[in-house]
């Protein structure tokens, strides 16, 4: 229960620095994949737990996404929303090249 709080306050501490435009949510997939996020989805909430994190990555879609892009040479995320499956598919391919599309 200490590290929910521990994440809950740092989730809603850096939207609150969002808010006052003095900071952007920075998403974290794996060691090498980051982005900021500036007005983050309801679907980031997920990531403030372990749990929540884990059902998102259980996923049927996303594991068929990072199955196959270890052996892409690019990958195109188009309606990508905020970018979630682009950051999965850089952890699994660091050498990839990556275009995310978002019409809004």
């Amino acid at each position: 229960m200490k590290r929910l709080a521990s994440n809950t306050l740092a989730y809603y501490s850096a939207r609150v620095l969002q808010k006052c435009g003095l900071a952007s949510f920075q998403l974290a997939i794996g060691r090498r994949a980051r982005c900021a996020i500036t007005n983050p989805p309801g679907i980031l909430k997920s990531f403030v737990t372990s749990g929540g994190r884990r059902r998102f990555e259980d996923d049927a879609s996303l594991k068929a996404v990072r199955r196959l892009v270890r052996s892409a040479a690019s990958f195109w995320d188009v309606g990508a929303n905020c970018g979630l499956f682009s950051l999965y598919a850089l952890d699994e391919n660091p050498g990839l090249f990556v275009v995310s599309i978002e019409a809004s």
